[in-house]
């Protein structure tokens, strides 16, 4: 083995394989002892030796420092820029350094071990894989397991979680079981005790047969509580079906005798002309009256009641989906408006904080392509329209995640709710008992928009069953600090943050000790432009895993001047000139402005014909940064620290898998900006 540091740079989510290779590496140079923490320094205080033995002991003790101090050099080298930083105030020490390093890296909570307990039982052999190969996998997943756990773990603590695993993933598949799942998955003692959950579970089931509806719960004929669309489809089901029989029956006894009694040419009675034979089961009867169609049909109806989705799907119009590649932090308004479809056969969008009520349903949606899209529940919105009035409840609105924008359905209306649609010139009025109630206003391009907003659904939004203190803000503003908040409040500038308790906020926050320790900054020149888009940063940042949708980049663009930022997940790099063509386009026409110039790293990402074609016919100056001098471009490199500390921290505090760092993108620009 070579004497040379292996080539491995540590960084968020590629800490087993770093282990790996920076403890064998270890062993071999004679260091793991020192940095496990298994070899302690000798204590001079402790010896009472004199002359040659105490001369020797100081030796000990050198060594010992020295060993340290190489390791601690090793382990800063196999460390990424951003995990220096972020471990700086451990540098004291080779084996703090890597304590500190665990605990970033290494999240021994319940929720933490759930997670990969649930990849671990989810192994599938991939096609072509080799036998030996798989068993690997299983035993790294395994590895990831053993980790999570803290060194107290036994086989009791054992066979305790699995029981509350095995209770927990049941109960995922519930509908009416989500906010509880969600409460559990946050819990630090309720995933490892099942006495605690059981008692938990105890008070659900008392609530839920409290207040059943509150769950979107309904008892059936037997009692048993069932969803209550399921329940009501049954019950008409069963209606229709008995309905049906008791039919066939009456017209069963009123049917006339089988022969004729004309007599025949020989005198004796003579047999009537025969019956068509049944569809269903080819007997002598007509079909109508077969009691085993009956019996099918009653049966098809049952099925159909008992399904989680219906039969035929609802159409969507024109509507598609939303597009792979768009904006996380800036929105030019589009998806905030209702669009006028005559094709889509109920009112649909994909927010979710827009409902006053909304219960679970599962529906297949179909596009304008011909895709199926599926509605994840079903709800009233309320809509305060431009004219002077009272406020509109929309029902039955389909909740569809997917779709990317929100669909009138104007035919809705008319057919079911009785109202008389009206076009002339550039306005649509909709009118319910000859009164006006609200108006759509139809663009050069043909497509109408209703004229009002949609009120947003604070209680539906943010519903949690923890206190509203200044501690749950701050976890749902993405770890915002809390003098900031404080401040927010204060001077009266956000809405919708309702506070219920006094308490104070705890002063040290594990979430943002573990995705935000740094080194101190750089001293800040400040903001050296006055204009907007005068000057505006970016920068390329790779992410260590793919996201759900795909990405494993995020290219973000700062303005110099109002320290604006936005960001755009990628999949490849070569998707970067793409997304800066749109955040170019979109700046310019929300504020009126010119580019002026552009900063960057000189990245590959940013090098090419393309750009040095679309500057030059923009007239945009470009700034390159000097190579090894990051600090040229420090306002992307420190936004960007910003934005990778925060979706660390959100999902440290959430447990979620790394895979969800995009959402967490997302969530944390809209805060910010």
């Amino acid at each position: 083995m070579s004497d040379h540091l292996p080539k491995i740079s540590l960084r968020l989510g590629e800490f087993p394989d770093w282990d790996d290779q920076f403890s064998g590496w270890a062993m071999y140079k004679g260091y793991w002892g020192v940095v496990s923490g298994n070899t302690k320094c000798p204590d001079p205080a402790a010896s009472t030796a004199k002359g040659e033995e105490a001369e020797l002991r100081n030796k000990e003790i050198t060594a010992w420092k020295d060993i340290d101090q190489h390791a601690t050099g090793a382990i800063l080298l196999m460390l990424s820029a951003e995990e220096r930083t972020a471990l700086c105030a451990h540098r004291t020490s080779g084996s703090a350094l890597y304590a500190a390093i665990r605990q970033r890296h290494v999240q021994e909570k319940p929720a933490s071990r759930y997670n990969t307990y649930l990849e671990f039982l989810g192994l599938r052999r991939n096609d072509g894989e080799e036998l030996a190969a798989f068993v690997s996998r299983v035993q790294d997943a395994m590895h990831h397991v053993q980790e999570r756990r803290p060194a107290t773990f036994s086989i009791k603590d054992l066979d305790s979680e699995l029981m509350c695993m095995a209770t927990l993933r049941a109960l995922s598949d519930d509908p009416s079981c989500a906010v509880l799942v969600s409460t559990l998955l946050h819990s630090t003692d309720k995933l490892s005790d099942i006495d605690k959950l059981k008692t938990e579970l105890v008070d659900e089931d008392m609530n839920c047969r409290t207040s059943p509806a509150l769950y979107g719960l309904k008892a059936d004929a037997q009692g048993v509580l069932r969803a209550a669309e399921v329940v009501d489809t049954a019950n008409a089901a069963l209606a229709a079906a008995a309905a049906a029989a008791a039919a066939a029956a009456a017209a069963q006894k009123k049917s006339k005798p089988a022969f004729s009694s004309t007599p025949g040419p020989s005198g004796t009675s003579a047999p009537a002309a025969p019956r068509a034979a049944c569809a269903h089961c080819k007997g002598r009867h007509p079909t109508e009256k077969c009691f085993g169609k009956q019996l099918a049909d009653i049966t098809k109806q049952l099925a159909a009641a008992r399904g989680a989705t219906a039969d035929f799907p609802e159409s969507a119009g024109s509507a598609t989906t939303a597009p792979a590649h768009s904006s996380l932090a800036a929105s030019n308004g589009a998806d905030d408006v209702w669009i006028a479809d005559t094709g889509a056969t109920a009112h649909m969008t994909p927010h979710r904080e827009w409902f006053a009520s909304y219960r679970p349903l599962r529906t297949p949606v179909r596009l304008a392509d011909g895709n199926i899209m599926h509605s994840a529940g079903v709800g009233t919105v309320v809509f305060m329209p431009s004219l002077s009035g009272p406020e509109i409840e929309f029902s039955r609105v389909l909740h569809v995640p997917a779709l990317s924008c929100n669909l009138f359905s104007v035919l809705h209306l008319v057919r079911f709710k009785g109202f008389v649609v009206r076009a002339e010139g550039e306005t649509i009025s909709f009118s319910l008992a000859g009164e006006n109630l609200f108006t759509m206003s139809i663009t050069e391009r043909n497509t109408a928009f209703l004229d009002g907003t949609t009120r947003v659904s604070v209680p539906s939004a943010f519903r949690a069953t923890l206190p509203l203190d200044l501690s749950l803000w701050h976890r749902r503003t993405m770890h915002h600090h809390i003098a900031g908040l404080q401040h927010a409040l204060r001077d009266d500038l956000v809405t919708g943050v309702k506070i219920d308790s006094d308490a104070a906020p705890d002063p040290v926050c594990e979430p943002c000790l573990a995705g935000k320790m740094h080194a101190l900054p750089f001293r800040s020149t400040g903001t050296i432009t006055s204009g907007i888009l005068d000057l505006v940063h970016g920068d390329l940042v790779s992410m260590p895993v793919a996201s759900a949708s795909g990405y494993r980049y995020f290219v973000a663009f700062h303005d110099d001047a109002s320290g604006f930022h936005a960001a755009y997940p990628l999949r490849k790099k070569s998707d970067t000139f793409a997304a800066f063509t749109d955040f170019h386009a979109w700046a310019e026409r929300q504020t009126g402005r010119k580019l002026r110039a552009f900063h960057d790293d000189k990245g590959g990402e940013f090098i090419g014909k393309e750009w040095s074609a679309l500057f030059s016919r923009l007239g945009v100056q470009r700034r390159h940064t000097t190579r090894n001098r990051p600090q040229q471009n420090g306002v992307a490199e420190r936004a960007n620290r910003t934005i990778v500390e925060a979706i660390a921290a959100a999902l440290a505090e959430s447990g979620l898998p790394h895979s969800f760092w995009a959402e967490c993108l997302a969530s944390f620009i809209h805060v910010w900006n």
